[in-house]
């Protein structure tokens, strides 16, 4: 199912740290679609953004308008687990999306997840790493 106001990719973001001002600006355009998943308490952003570095994807979400439900953060890997992707067109694979949180005691790596297979692996922040940001509200926040 293609969410109302997602049928078609949204144009591309803009490099070097405009990524939140480019959703903010499609947010703006009408692109307010969400995902409601109530019997988390969560509400998804109903686009997945272009790829990122993890800290662009944690000032993406960020700066986002803040919802009813709170500010937009990036999801756990457990939310992400969990995710409706089945609501969204995502873009082909291979597509991994960025988490908050990594292994335990480990503050160099994050978990990201294939919204295909719903595998998570672990990878480097500080390496160039660029991957997708899917926002989220609502629900406790996750914890790096």
């Amino acid at each position: 199912m293609v969410l109302a106001g997602c049928a078609g990719e949204p144009p591309a973001a803009p490099p070097d740290g405009a990524a939140a001002d480019f959703a903010r600006a499609y947010l703006a355009k009408g692109g307010e679609t969400f995902v409601a998943d109530p019997a988390r308490g969560l509400t998804w952003l109903g686009i997945v953004s272009q790829e990122l570095p993890f800290a662009q994807a944690e000032f993406y979400c960020r700066e986002l308008p803040p919802r009813p439900t709170g500010a937009w953060r990036l999801p756990s890997v457990d939310e992400l687990s969990v995710a409706p992707f089945d609501r969204y067109r995502l873009p082909d694979p291979p597509v991994r999306l960025w988490s908050a949180d990594g292994p335990p005691g480990d503050t160099a790596l994050r978990w990201v997840v294939d919204p295909y297979t719903r595998v998570r692996e672990a990878k480097e922040v500080r390496r160039s790493a660029h991957l997708r940001v899917l926002c989220v509200t609502g629900g406790p926040p996750a914890t790096p």
